[in-house]
């Protein structure tokens, strides 16, 4: 997780963001040996909160499954927004693994965190 102090302001305000209908990724280096995520939903996208929930649970699931292809000495916020069909109450989209699969790993080989890590060929 990331620190308390400042942990919004210096992501919104930077201008290393990459976005598509829905998500948001805000991304800045730190001097750390490892990368830290953070999520937050946007009021008002999603209704309820067991599809708040859900929708967290499924982006905390992306990052599990692929925390090795990350690179290391990122701290990064995933903003979850408004997106297309977001006047229904129930974005049905938002709460689709493969949305996030699909739409997360675009964003971030788009914004350079997310790619081929330096591990040795025979897998060790």
């Amino acid at each position: 997780m990331l620190p308390r102090k400042n942990r919004l302001t210096r992501f919104f305000r930077s201008d290393k963001a990459v976005s598509e209908p829905g998500v948001k990724i805000f991304y800045a280096q730190n001097s750390l040996d490892f990368s830290r995520f953070g999520i937050s939903i946007q009021s008002g996208v999603l209704k309820k909160a067991v599809w708040r929930n859900q929708c967290k649970r499924l982006v905390r699931e992306f990052l599990r499954k692929n925390l090795v292809s990350f690179k290391p000495g990122f701290d990064v916020w995933i903003l979850v927004q408004a997106g297309p069909s977001a006047q229904t109450g129930k974005p049905e989209f938002l709460l689709e693994a493969n949305f996030w699969d699909k739409g997360l790993t675009r964003l971030f080989k788009k914004s350079g965190i997310y790619g081929s890590t330096s591990l040795p060929q025979d897998g060790r």
